[in-house]
């Protein structure tokens, strides 16, 4: 039962439904004046989830220039801190930059102002991290971690075990004649930035968001005036608490199958993400899934990196709605993802290149091919030569019919293969090797076509070539 107020206030919700309660179990913090824990009340009204999300998204892209897709990821972690104990993990959100200046502290101001139980600190030790959550139960927002946190070992213990709930810290007390040992619950939602990289621990559980400063060319967003947009945050602070608590019971009880790319504890730190978007909207678990495969660093691993360059040639794909894309085409995108390593340089030169791409791909069986566009000859991927590997190694996301009432009104937003995308899309024709426009109009590599040379000059018992043999050279799935 809600309490009734005049429209535009907030009430405080009722916890008595089953399962609620239990969520919700945290010390009132309005009775405890020295938390410095500001105090809130649910909004008064049922709360729209996708009218919700898109104020928290667009809240973040007015004040912070932000890599693509953080916005969606920072307005469902911050959903999340409203019922932690609803979810088995809560992901560290590690906020991290190059250098000073490029809005880390300005993106915790933010979560302070839509978070549950924020407390924002600059210095912090071991005992107040885990004698703040146990007491309190906030949502922790951590500044300046590179000058404290890192290297000490007593402080990375803790943020690992509270990112899984249940997580304990086990502490001797002093009694009046003797000592006492004590159990601190550690659980809880916690942001963490910082210059440079945390522990590689910490990392692992960690969702990353890397803030760049503001060049040139990005767009224009305003200075943040906590005083003037405090009232707005407020009511996105009741609404987000209303939310939860109307359908906490029913996000509880999803258990979302996550993209494959992220496995092992990366599945499990993006699971309650996840299980939120899938209650709202299946066109948000599309969104989600491909913010998560453009933030999620790279693992170190390199059997991942093919999987993770089939789920990034599958987002050009879908973004560019093309059946078919050159090779230079492809790297030119595949270039664009930051936190990859496909820009990499190694003695001055790209490290992907058409020959390393092929190789990657080949296992995969997935090989370049020459088509023709209007009256040119390109090499490159064809859409259709990945539907097998895309369906084994990369996530589809369907649009399933809608049927939360807080999506009935919302049109499937995935990416659709349109008419007007089909108009725009060039027709693609298999290239004969004896049309005269073959010759020299493909993006081989010098070294490649060395290679289909040696291989014609083995098959055909020859030493030298023809201008008219030239055409003839065969396909290599280098």
């Amino acid at each position: 039962m809600v309490e009734q107020k005049e429209k535009g206030t907030v009430a405080a919700a009722s916890t008595n439904s089953p399962n609620v309660q239990g969520y919700f179990n945290r010390p009132e913090t309005k009775n405890q004046p020295d938390s410095g824990i500001p105090m809130l009340d649910a909004w008064d009204e049922p709360v729209n989830g996708l009218e919700l999300v898109q104020k928290l998204r667009a809240l973040y892209e007015r004040y912070l220039v932000l890599p693509d897709g953080a916005s969606i990821v920072l307005a469902f972690w911050a959903l999340h801190t409203y019922a932690v104990n609803a979810f088995d993990y809560s992901p560290r959100l590690c906020i991290k930059s190059a250098a000073p200046q490029c809005g880390k502290t300005q993106l915790l101001q933010l979560l302070e102002l839509t978070t549950y139980s924020p407390v924002n600190i600059s210095s912090i030790t071991a005992s107040g991290i885990f004698r703040t959550i146990a007491a309190w139960h906030p949502t922790l927002l951590i500044d300046e971690a590179d000058t404290y946190i890192n290297g000490n070992n007593e402080i990375r213990g803790i943020v690992n075990a509270g990112y899984k709930r249940g997580g304990k810290v086990l502490r001797t007390i002093a009694t009046k004649n003797d000592y006492a040992t004590k159990t601190f619950d550690c659980y809880g939602a916690m942001a963490i930035a910082g210059i440079g990289n945390r522990d590689a621990t910490i990392m692992d559980r960690s969702i990353t968001i890397v803030m760049r400063r503001a060049g040139p060319h990005d767009r224009c967003v305003e200075k943040l005036r906590e005083r003037l947009v405090k009232p707005q945050t407020t009511q996105l602070q009741s609404m987000c608490m209303r939310y939860m608590m109307d359908n906490v019971n029913a996000i509880s009880e999803i258990f979302p199958d996550v993209p494959n790319f992220l496995n092992g504890r990366k599945a499990d730190i993006w699971e309650p993400l996840f299980a939120i978007a899938h209650h709202i909207s299946p066109d948000l678990v599309s969104e989600l899934a491909h913010a998560a495969a453009r933030l999620c660093p790279m693992s170190d691993d390199v059997e991942t990196r093919p999987i993770q360059l089939l789920a990034d040639i599958s987002q050009v794909f879908e973004n560019t709605g093309a059946d078919f894309l050159a090779t230079d085409e492809l790297l030119r995108h595949l270039y664009q993802f930051e936190t990859r390593p496909w820009a990499d340089k190694e003695y001055g030169k790209m490290v992907l290149t058409s020959i390393t791409l092929a190789g990657m791909l080949r296992d995969f069986d997935i090989r370049p091919q020459q088509v023709r566009i209007g009256n040119k000859i390109k090499r490159g991927y064809a859409r259709a030569a990945f539907t097998d590997a895309f369906e084994r190694y990369v996530p589809q996301i369907v649009c399933d019919p809608v049927t939360t009432q807080d999506a009935s009104s919302v049109a499937c937003n995935g990416v659709t293969d349109s008419a007007d995308d089909a108009s725009e899309s060039a027709l693609v024709q298999t290239n004969n090797p004896d049309t005269p426009d073959a010759k020299g109009n493909n993006d081989d590599t010098l070294n490649v076509a060395f290679k289909r040379a040696e291989q014609f000059f083995a098959e055909n018992s020859v030493t030298e070539l023809s201008d008219d043999d030239i055409s003839d050279l065969p396909d290599i799935p280098y």
